[in-house]
């Protein structure tokens, strides 16, 4: 599994090799929708991007006055690992950079190999998906089914941003997330899946008959959950049946035509074994939420993100009202919103009965469950911007298979968090991310191979911008860490090397495998968790120091 999880803590004098920029021009673009908001990105010693002609000139960061941060604590350990030069990234006949910058106008191909992780033979009639965005019931996915080969070809593609994720009979979910291809470029993935389970039932109507047409979609639990969901349609008798699960406890909503029922959550299904589940659909009734006004309410107006019945979304209705078809029962209705940085919310039960219209008016006030444990929204949330451009091997020519990060919205609780980055695998040297609005933001590129640039600029929302980023002569280090079930929520631990963090050219997969890229040749020191390792850079290589497992207890001193 490549890239499932991109992690990394950055302090203020972090160490940064950077390369250089070459030509930026500024268009003008339509504004995407508004993201959340985001922390300062942090700044970075290089050359600045030269505008074009007549083009309006974006503000570089100044150089970063560096110093130390805390080490990790451990013991030091001798070892010096093995070097090899990874190869694949910028080693085949050098390319001439392309005069006209990519884009994501356009198709692609994405052409995806479904192995087994077990056999490693292919994986006949899986369903392949391209990702790009939040995934509900009702979304109709962007998908192709594999061959005998274990193939499965996109050969039209939107260019753009997505994850990778397929699943198969007897064969759970596997993804890549976060890979990019620019329009009339090309993607491969290769895809190993694990073992699976199924689930078969019937579906019946308010009345017991059976309900055929029904959509059964599955999916993981919150300590679980799927990227992609899996589903089928119940047939004359109302039977259905899925396989590709991933083993555990699962979810399934059934889609009727009237409407979207309620989750119901299953008993966990075993590896390789077959649930059973029969549902019975509680009738539809069409519900009207109006949201009233405050009373005496001063300075920014509200803002309502959502109104929902059960687990149901309604949507906004030109009047203003909240409206949509919600499965009869006894449900709780719930708005959430903001005001000027203030927390919006209310809750309240309500019984619908099937087919009957229910219309309710609900006050907006204060949500009283919110308790200052986080950090207000930002009430003018940083929108994106566009930067297309190419990476560039040392000697000038054009670099293949790389990697392009930018740092992500700042969200949680409050306290010092570290920043986070998505980091999209490109197979060729083109590149095209979106970076935040409002303040200078530094964009990392790297190959595996450890050679890695950056540059920071800022631009406005909405604005296309182009720039090539010239990597380095660094290298990297990369091994293994054995991670424990509070990674998923916490992330991966911090990896310090010669007592710095070195943000986005650090990621961590979920299987605790690491790279860490643009270190510099010579010797260095790494500490993660109560492991410490000495090491040596090779220009152009990467160092392989394979598992690092923490000393036993006598060994650190400790009872």
């Amino acid at each position: 599994m490549k890239n499932t999880l991109t992690w990394a803590g950055l302090s203020a004098g972090a160490a940064l090799v950077l390369g250089t920029v070459g030509v930026l021009r500024v268009t003008a673009a339509p504004s995407p929708p508004a993201p959340s908001a985001i922390q300062e990105a942090p700044t970075a010693r290089g050359t600045p991007p030269t505008p074009a002609p007549g083009a309006r000139a974006p503000s570089a960061a100044s150089a970063a006055a560096v110093g130390p941060a805390e080490p990790a604590k451990g013991s030091a350990t001798s070892g010096s690992g093995t070097s090899a030069t990874a190869r694949g990234a910028g080693t085949s006949a050098p390319s001439p950079v392309p005069a006209e910058p990519p884009t994501l106008e356009g198709t692609a191909t994405v052409r995806v190999r479904v192995l087994s992780a077990q056999q490693g033979t292919p994986v006949a009639n899986a369903k392949v998906v391209l990702l790009r965005g939040p995934i509900t019931p009702a979304s109709v996915l962007e998908s192709v089914q594999t061959d005998a080969d274990g193939q499965a070809l996109f050969a039209s593609a939107h260019a753009g941003l997505f994850d990778v994720c397929a699943r198969g009979p007897g064969h759970a979910e596997s993804c890549e997330s976060h890979v990019g291809v620019v329009a009339n470029g090309a993607l491969s993935v290769e895809l190993r899946l694990p073992p699976g389970a199924s689930l078969s039932g019937r579906i019946t109507g308010l009345d017991g008959a059976p309900a055929p047409g029904v959509r059964v979609v599955a999916w993981g639990d919150e300590m679980s959950a799927w990227r992609m969901p899996m589903e089928a349609v119940s047939d004359a008798q109302g039977a259905f049946r899925i396989e590709g699960l991933t083993p555990g406890r699962v979810s399934v909503s059934p889609v009727a035509a009237e409407g979207r029922g309620m989750y119901r959550v299953l008993d966990a299904i075993a590896e390789g074994a077959e649930g059973h589940a029969d549902l019975q659909l509680a009738g539809f009734t069409p519900v009207t939420v109006r949201l009233g006004r405050r009373a005496g309410k001063v300075g920014k107006a509200d803002v309502i993100q959502s109104v929902t019945v059960g687990d149901v979304d309604l949507s906004l209705q030109p009047d203003g009202t909240w409206r949509g078809p919600v499965e009869s029962g006894s449900w709780q209705l719930r708005f959430q919103g903001s005001n000027g940085g203030g927390v919006l919310g209310g809750r309240q039960q309500v019984t619908l009965k099937p087919g009957v219209l229910f219309s309710t008016r609900v006050a907006v006030t204060p949500d009283p469950d919110y308790r200052r444990m986080f950090i207000r929204p930002d009430p003018t949330p940083r929108e994106p911007f566009e930067l297309a451009g190419h990476v560039v091997l040392p000697d000038g020519t054009l670099a293949s298979g790389v990697s392009v990060a930018v740092e992500q919205p700042f969200s949680g609780a409050c306290g010092n968090n570290p920043r986070h980055y998505t980091a999209h695998r490109f197979e060729g040297g083109g590149f095209v991310v979106q970076p935040r609005s409002g303040s200078p933001q530094t964009i990392y590129a790297w190959l595996p191979d450890g050679r890695a640039g950056s540059v920071t600029f800022s631009g406005e929302p909405g604005e296309h911008l182009t720039a090539n980023i010239q990597l380095e002569e660094t290298g990297a280090v990369a091994g293994h860490i054995a991670l424990g079930p509070e990674a998923r929520g916490e992330g991966p631990p911090s990896i310090v090397i010669d007592d710095r963090w070195h943000g986005a050219w650090q990621f961590t997969h979920l299987d605790g495998s690491f790279l860490v890229a643009g270190l510099s040749p010579g010797e260095h020191v790494l500490y993660v968790k109560d492991v410490s390792r000495r090491f040596t850079v090779k220009a152009g290589q990467r160092t392989e120091l394979g598992a690092l497992t923490q000393p036993a207890a006598e060994a650190r001193g400790t009872p």
